[in-house]
């Protein structure tokens, strides 16, 4: 599983576009889960950069920020 992870990780800094989108997007959600929301959180808020206008990733950093107090 973590190695999975790193590979995602590396992927997210080499992938530009719709992809790099997807792929910060599912890292997020995998760390949210895993009750990491602090390694979550960069994710989020590059998905966020990515697409601003949409309500559902902002929602989601919002989240992400909360369980961060």
């Amino acid at each position: 599983h973590r190695e999975a992870l790193g590979i995602y990780e590396k992927l997210s800094t080499l992938v530009r576009g719709p992809q790099a989108l997807d792929l910060h997007l599912n890292l997020a959600a995998t760390y949210m889960k895993a009750g990491q929301a602090a390694i979550a959180r960069p994710h989020y808020q590059e998905a966020v950069r990515q697409r601003p206008q949409d309500p559902k990733l902002r929602a989601a950093l919002a989240d992400c920020l909360v369980v961060l107090g």
